[in-house]
């Protein structure tokens, strides 16, 4: 009987430990996402590609999406949808927890509003 009793309890222990192992690396994983968009976000070229995207619409703002395509054209809007994309991309990973959202709105919740 102790012999089970010590079988089940070690088994038990090591469902333990596999549970808060991966759990830490999920987490860790969580916010390495973070700061790997963050650090994608503020790149030279997304920072040039947001600026420009900012310059365009500046100039439209009363105007939708799809009507400043169609007066602009595809290639004129690439910097605005890559910015949406972005923005897509960052909302599925919240969606399907793939990332740490506690971090979101601090670390991109300004760029956001604006």
């Amino acid at each position: 009987m102790t012999q089970v009793f010590s079988l089940v309890a070690g088994f038990m222990g090591v469902l333990v430990g596999a549970y808060l192992s991966w759990m830490s690396t999920r987490r860790h994983r969580r916010i390495e996402m973070v700061f790997a968009l963050h650090k994608e976000y503020n790149g030279i070229d997304m920072v040039q590609v947001r600026y420009r995207a900012s310059v365009l619409l500046g100039k439209h703002p009363k105007v939708s999406y799809s009507e400043l395509r169609a007066t602009l054209g595809q290639i004129e809007m690439q910097d605005v949808w890559a910015v949406v994309a972005f923005y897509r991309r960052l909302w599925l990973m919240i969606k399907h927890g793939g990332i740490y959202e506690k971090c979101i709105p601090e670390l991109f919740g300004d760029y956001f509003t604006w």
